[in-house]
């Protein structure tokens, strides 16, 4: 089918088009960098494509809902979706959202580059000449800035679901799964196909194919963007299979004729996709789940993995989690310059049992395989993957229950067939269970850190699987009930970033190995990753936890950062120039209770647009501006996960503490460094920041963790005696 493509014409007289004289339409794509020809070019290629009505109000709704909200402290950074206005725009006509339709689809299960090629190869099969062409860096803006959008209208969901239950089909049939099912292939062989798939669904007509790329794929797009009816056939095998209003595909996924294929052979509705001719186009794409569903499926594609074992994984990744919790330590800082001490990943906050038990339910796991792992969670057995199994396998295996471990070796074939002298063969179903025991268990630890709604979070399979490995996965390797290394925030700002993007991921060269450099925010397709203190009203709750990921990207004033980061320096001193906040001496028999109370001091945020990342600077300032001090966010968070918390007494929190000779108390309110009152005597400093956590993070970054204690569950006078406070050099107390 060819079409006529005339860009120029396009932009002069189109009615189409019109709505991109807009001013704010012109000032979007002025602030987002995206070129305004992309965007025509991607409209006129939006008007061959055709879209139910269906999709137009579900695109409109699905946009109409992406709200955004300014940072609490940093007010300049805007989080969620206050970026929108180029896609809103664009959705206002048919052409426009089929042109979203078709980025959002283009971008599942493969890289910013790939995507560009591909729009850029439909661009050329619709007619548009290549002195027309807009050049590949302007797609590649518009693509990086529109994919994002799409990203929860459904595609993925489909592509998901058509690759899971094929997987599964093909294991029940006991035949491999097929190459052509999930291959990248190349542009310029399989948009030919989208192009012939558009014909067939205007025309209501049956289209045959024999794929060896992007099988899975060309069912998700006939199906969910085109409305076709689809069958994924192995063979005389139904893989997948769908109903449709909008004409028929029939996609045949083996490479040998068989008798149907040989007797439409001649037919012009019969197309060859050839097999990819580059390694690159043979790798697998790249699949994502919903986070409750994500262990299932994994479990799932090979029917040799019994129930037993499917219990036995579960319960094998609760006690890899118990003991690496225990056991695991951070850096905060991405290079120990200047930090010597170590702190848990939640520091010294809750460390119940529950906490994982939250987490590990969030993955499907069940109360009983939970309660079962916590309780044996010291045992282990000898891994036998062989010299040819990696590190990562071989730590998965090591907890497994005996029993089943047993039952999965001789399962595997590679090897129950010599268990002396094992072989590691490319799908050994061992190695794959260790990998996903390892992946999973280190994945549940790096998400406790973090506020997420589990409804909106999918998941990269090759992180939970361990087919990728990032830093944090490597460093989280047990040696009996210990761990080698340490792990840093760059190492788990990586591991997120890998798990929850799937167009463009952090990669490690991009933030580890800095020094003087710390990162608070990852923003990159449609999901932000940051400390809430950067931009929320809570810096941590009860749990430890200072991380969010949510739905949407960071910008400032319509600009889109990849990063957040700020600049590290020495901790806080005994400076001149730190503003003091006010402080009042309780005399003897005065009750004092947790209460906030404000200050004459507040802390602000500046932020500074730089060439690949939003600049943050914070500071301790006065109200009439008169007096500051440089903060640093990074350390206060530092600072807070060191930090001692009380523990619960026989009182009620909020029990009353009354001043005496022998404890003295001061009420502060938020403060800079002390220079003339810490220190002096046996007098207890009681900070009335109740409430605020905000503000307690910031104290506690000034004071550090040798001056204070942070009141967890004991009241304050429980809180002094048990830890000393007046009668040392720690003699502060954060009223929580």
């Amino acid at each position: 089918m060819q079409v006529g493509f005339s860009l120029q014409a396009d932009l002069m007289a189109s009615g189409s088009l019109l709505h991109a004289t807009t001013g704010r339409l012109l000032k979007a794509l002025s602030d987002g960098g995206v070129d305004f020809y992309a965007v025509a070019a991607a409209i006129h290629l939006g008007k061959q494509f055709p879209i139910q009505t269906s999709h137009e109000t579900e695109v409109s709704s699905l946009l109409s809902a992406r709200a955004g909200r300014a940072g609490y402290l940093a007010k300049a950074l805007n989080i969620g979706w206050g970026h929108s206005d180029i896609a809103i725009e664009l959705a206002r006509t048919r052409a426009g959202t089929s042109a979203l339709l078709t980025i959002g689809a283009l971008a599942t299960g493969a890289t910013i580059y790939e995507t560009t090629q591909a729009f850029a190869e439909l661009l050329s099969l619709g007619g548009c000449p290549a002195e027309e062409m807009p050049n590949i860096d302007a797609l590649k803006t518009m693509v990086t800035y529109l994919a994002p959008f799409m990203a929860d209208f459904g595609f993925r969901r489909v592509f998901q679901y058509i690759v899971t239950a094929s997987r599964r089909r093909c294991s029940e049939a006991g035949c491999q799964s097929p190459i052509g099912l999930e291959a990248k292939g190349e542009a310029t062989e399989w948009a030919k196909v989208v192009r012939q798939l558009v014909f067939t669904a205007q025309r209501t007509e049956t289209l045959y194919l024999q794929v060896a790329q992007r099988g899975a794929w060309i069912a998700a797009y006939a199906s969910h963007i085109l409305c076709m009816a689809v069958q994924v056939l192995l063979e005389e095998v139904v893989l997948w299979e769908s109903a449709g209003t909008a004409g028929a595909v029939c996609i045949q996924l083996a490479q040998s004729m068989g008798k149907k294929q040989i007797s439409i052979a001649d037919n012009e509705r019969f197309h060859i996709v050839v097999p990819p001719t580059t390694n690159e186009g043979q790798q697998a794409m790249a699949l994502d789940y919903a986070i409750g569903e994500a262990l299932a499926a994994e479990i799932s594609f090979d029917k040799r993995i019994t129930p037993a074992i499917a219990d036995s994984i579960e319960r094998a990744i609760v006690r890899l989690c118990a003991t690496l919790r225990s056991s695991l330590r951070m850096n905060f800082r991405n290079s120990p310059v200047y930090v010597k001490s170590y702190h848990r990943i939640n520091g010294t906050f809750s460390n119940l049992d529950s906490d994982l038990g939250e987490q590990c339910a969030i993955f499907g796991i069940s109360p009983q395989n939970f309660e079962t792992g916590i309780s044996t969670r010291s045992q282990r057995i000898k891994a036998w993957s062989g010299r040819d199994g990696t590190v990562i396998q071989d730590h998965g295996l090591q907890y497994l229950d005996l029993s089943e471990a047993i039952q999965l070796r001789h399962i595997c074939g590679s090897h129950g067939a010599n268990p002396d002298r094992p072989i590691i063969i490319l799908h050994c179903l061992c190695c794959r269970i260790g990998g996903i025991i390892h992946g999973f268990g280190v994945t549940i630890l790096a998400l406790m850190q973090c506020i997420y709604d589990p409804s909106e979070l999918r998941i990269q399979a090759d992180v939970v699987n361990s087919s990728r490995l990032t830093p944090w996965t490597r460093i989280a390797i047990s040696g009996g009930l210990k761990v080698e290394g340490l792990a840093t925030a760059a190492y788990l700002f990586v591991h997120l970033s890998q798990l929850v993007h799937g167009l463009e991921a952090l990669k490690e060269s991009d933030i580890l190995g800095f020094t003087g450099i710390d990162v608070l925010a990852v923003s990159i397709d449609n999901v932000s990753i940051y400390y809430r203190a950067l931009l929320d009203s809570e810096a941590f709750d009860s749990k430890g936890r200072t991380m969010t990921i949510v739905s949407g990207r960071i910008s400032y004033r319509g600009v889109l950062r990849r990063l957040v980061k700020e600049e590290t320096g020495l901790p806080f001193g005994n400076l001149p120039g730190y503003p003091e906040g006010n402080s009042a001496r309780m005399t003897d028999g005065f009750v004092v209770v947790p209460h906030y109370a404000k200050g004459p001091i507040e802390a602000v945020m500046e932020v500074t647009l730089g060439e690949d990342a939003f600049w943050i600077k914070c500071r301790l300032t006065s109200q009439d501006r008169s007096q500051s001090g440089d903060m640093e966010l990074s350390l206060c968070i530092y600072n807070l996960l060191l930090t001692t918390i009380t523990g619960p007494c026989s009182h009620k929190k909020n029990h009353g503490w009354s001043a005496s000779k022998e404890f003295p108390i001061n009420i502060v309110t938020l403060s800079g460094p002390r220079r003339k009152s810490l220190g002096q005597d046996n007098t207890v400093f009681a900070f009335a920041l109740k409430g605020s956590t905000l503000e307690q993070l910031f104290q506690i970054g000034i004071l550090g963790p040798r001056l204070c204690v942070i009141q967890g569950e004991s009241c304050l006078k429980c809180a002094v005696q048990e830890y000393g406070i007046g009668k040392s050099l720690r003699n502060c107390i954060i009223m929580t």
